[in-house]
């Protein structure tokens, strides 16, 4: 549980985009590829996987889950089982979840912030 709650989450590319910017690559004309590279390997994962479990992420912050539910939702195809329960800094809109009809199983639990209208969630 320790190891959970200090991990961190994957950036969504967009993200990456503007961070790569600060930092240092052997080759300026690294950073190009290494967003491509970058940007297919994220949507590889986030169309494939069938189930996250993010419980207890005590280390990331509002905006970084904000950036991961609004962008990574999205591409989630595949995604039936999304676990973000315990996780008091997420304060994005229940809307995210919309685009999400492929899912079975959604764990909101003990995450107050979220904000919005259960309704919303009336077709998952």
């Amino acid at each position: 549980e320790v190891g959970r709650a200090a991990r961190g989450l994957a950036p969504s590319p967009c993200l990456f985009d503007q961070e790569i910017v600060h930092k240092t690559v052997t080759n300026g004309a690294d950073k190009d590829f290494l967003k491509v590279k970058y940007r297919e390997t994220w949507e590889h994962i986030v169309r494939h996987n069938e189930e996250l479990r993010l419980s207890t992420m005590k280390s990331v912050t509002c905006s970084q889950w904000r950036d991961v539910l609004e962008n990574a939702l999205p591409f989630a195809d595949n995604l039936r089982v999304l676990d973000v329960s315990k996780n008091e800094a997420i304060d994005t809109p229940l809307a995210v979840f919309r685009k999400c009809e492929q899912l079975r199983e959604l764990d909101l639990s003990m995450c107050p912030s979220f904000s919005g209208s259960l309704e919303m969630l009336s077709t998952l």
